[in-house]
């Protein structure tokens, strides 16, 4: 990519040239360029005539385009800006906060099933890092704290009306927000489950309901 600067002097453009911390980026007067290369057939990458709403999707594909094919660079500059402004660019989101939180929860309302998708892959490609992760977590005094507020909060608002009796080796598995049904616990970690996504518990309480069946058939 390059910027065409106007009608600058050699002492101008040798005070400017430096300012350019970008190694992507060349700046060249723009008199010199034309007599290297003849009139640009686009000017800032913009066809003759374009309307205002064209020249903004322009800019928005290609600039989309550059982002793709320079990664590593662009993330190279923005660690060295970060490293440089870390006092500038904390001040600023303590003093903005509400705005970008706002502009994010916008954000990402918008692209919700992107990064939904997104996240469902990264979790399937990455499942043994992820659980070792966790476990590592777990131990850390802020994961055992956060682990005790959890299961407080989901003991609090389940009951306890038990539909079976308990035996050794069993886990207690809740079918609604009152009934358990204690089933062994090779069964009760056949899927994964939760009362948030009922979804997931159709699967389990089929199971479950089945295991209850079978025992009362035994009796």
């Amino acid at each position: 990519m390059i910027y065409i600067t106007k009608g600058i002097t050699k002492e101008e453009f040798d005070i400017l040239k430096p300012r350019c911390q970008c190694p992507c980026h060349e700046l060249i007067p723009w008199k010199k360029w034309y007599k290297q290369h003849g009139v640009p057939k686009y000017i800032n990458g913009h066809k003759p005539n374009m309307t205002d709403s064209e020249k903004k999707e322009n800019r928005k594909n290609t600039t989309a385009k550059y982002r793709q094919t320079h990664k590593e660079q662009i993330n190279k500059c923005q660690r060295i800006y970060l490293e440089k402004n870390e006092k500038k660019v904390k001040s600023y989101y303590q003093e903005n906060k509400k705005q970008i939180s706002e502009k994010q929860c916008k954000y990402y309302q918008k692209h919700k099933e992107h990064y939904n998708n997104k996240n469902k892959k990264y979790r399937q490609e990455h499942r043994e890092q992820i659980k070792k992760m966790k476990k590592e977590y777990s131990i850390t005094p802020n994961g055992k704290i956060n682990k005790a507020k959890s299961e407080d909060f989901r003991k609090r608002n389940l009951g306890s009306e038990m539909l079976n009796d308990w035996f050794e080796g069993c886990n207690r598995h809740h079918i609604n927000t009152k009934q358990i049904i204690c089933i062994p616990k090779e069964l009760h970690e056949l899927y994964r489950h939760n009362h948030k996504k009922q979804e997931t518990m159709v699967k389990i309480n089929r199971v479950a309901f089945q295991y209850l069946i079978d025992t009362i058939k035994q009796i």
